[in-house]
């Protein structure tokens, strides 16, 4: 789920005062570059790019101009902000064409254009935002939330140890902005930092961060989704699916590094709690359903084979939830099939059955399924790519359906 922003600062109006007076140059410059940025918010892909390039330079010509003719501190602020907005949304453009490239386009060396492309904007948008001020000389709230998110966009790009720096300047940020103001999207995005930080703390040698800073990191996230989720209001158009979805993955990422499997099935536990209730909420979004049918796979992976089958049938349950809720191809599918169907072959059971799996990549032969842990379809279409589909087919001893 993408970084929540705040609202942005309520721009002054640059036309007050008499009619009759000109308006400054720097003014008529902002308000031309705060229209380029809005036209810029409708473009998608390349468009996007080119749209987000022509309003990072409105908004540099406007600060130029104040050379000339100053403006005021609050529309001074505006430029900053509307230009570190620009630049933080353009990185993101330039990463999201990189994404939707076909397979055959989609090399690394093309993936590390983008991130080199990517970087400097952010590098750039988290300085502008360091420009907007309050009276008190601190960093406004709203531009210390999207400061914190463009960090972590940022981190994204980064080897593991750089990233985990980069994560611990994204929480300065965001406790900057909750010391002025709390609300739940800072809270959640905060979390959501940590649990990534965490991540990838866990990914560096323990000589390099020291104590437990891996179960520090979580601990702080789970208190920081428990404090957003508190403070939600439908009032104030909070994303409490999106919280409780985003906690719950968080969990599935705790317990999966969890050595001891007692705690770790005690917490996927919680994770598939907060997941069942994101879904209440939101029935037709796909992503909970999915991360259900994570945790349950890897639950089962903590599990004897005699006790796993129960949540590997749960995790293949999920996929027909997703085809029923899916309005698109291109998103329905299983999560974890391949280590699901791997684990599920490993398991051992009396009843005999044969069962074979066919995917683009291989062929699972799975034997002795029972049928009472059959799912209850036998065959989904699942999509790889926006541009590729996988056909996964169950074939059974009454034979085969197509999807």
């Amino acid at each position: 789920m993408p970084p929540r922003e705040k609202a942005r600062h309520p721009k002054s109006s640059s036309r007050s005062g008499s009619r009759h007076i000109a308006p400054q140059p720097s003014v008529l410059a902002l308000e031309e570059a705060e229209t380029l940025q809005q036209r810029a918010e409708r473009k998608r892909g390349r468009e996007a790019v080119s749209a987000y390039e022509q309003a990072a330079s409105g908004f540099r010509r406007a600060l130029d101009l104040e050379q000339r003719s100053p403006l005021p501190f609050e529309r001074h602020c505006d430029a900053y902000f509307g230009l570190a907005e620009v630049l933080q949304n353009w990185a993101e453009a330039v990463l999201a064409v990189c994404r939707t490239l076909p397979d055959a386009d989609l090399t690394r060396d093309v993936e590390q254009q983008a991130s080199n492309a990517a970087q400097p904007l952010f590098r750039q948008s988290v300085e502008a935002y360091q420009q907007v001020r309050t009276g008190m000389q601190e960093m406004r709230a709203d531009a210390a939330v999207n400061s914190g998110n463009a960090l972590a966009a940022w981190a994204e790009l980064l080897p593991a140890g750089e990233a985990v720096q980069m994560l611990a300047s994204a929480q300065k940020s965001y406790e900057a902005a909750l010391t002025q103001e709390e609300d739940a999207a800072t809270w959640g995005n905060r979390a959501d930092a940590l649990v990534r930080q965490a991540e990838l703390l866990a990914e560096v040698t323990p000589a390099q961060v020291g104590g437990d800073a891996v179960g520090q990191a979580f601990a702080q996230a789970m208190q920081a989704y428990e404090k957003a989720c508190s403070m939600t209001s439908s009032e104030q158009g909070d994303d409490l699916p999106g919280l409780l979805h985003n906690w719950g993955v968080g969990l599935r990422s705790m317990a999966d590094l969890q050595k001891d499997a007692e705690a770790a099935c005690n917490i996927y536990a919680l994770a598939v709690q907060k997941l069942q209730a994101s879904i209440q909420f939101v029935r037709g979004d796909v992503a909970p359903h999915n991360a259900v049918g994570d945790a349950h796979v890897s639950w089962a992976e903590h599990l004897p084979d005699s006790n796993a089958m129960q949540h590997l049938h749960l995790a293949l349950d999920q996929g027909i939830k997703v085809l029923c809720t899916s309005v698109h191809p291109a998103v329905r599918r299983c999560l974890a099939l391949e280590r699901c169907t791997a684990k599920w072959a490993s398991c051992v059971c009396k009843i005999s059955r044969t069962m074979q799996i066919y995917t683009s990549r291989k062929v699972h032969k799975l034997t002795n399924v029972p049928c009472s842990f059959l799912p209850p379809w036998v065959a989904f279409k699942i999509g790889v790519k926006p541009d590729t589909t996988t056909h996964v087919c169950f074939v059974c001893a009454n034979g085969m359906m197509k999807a």
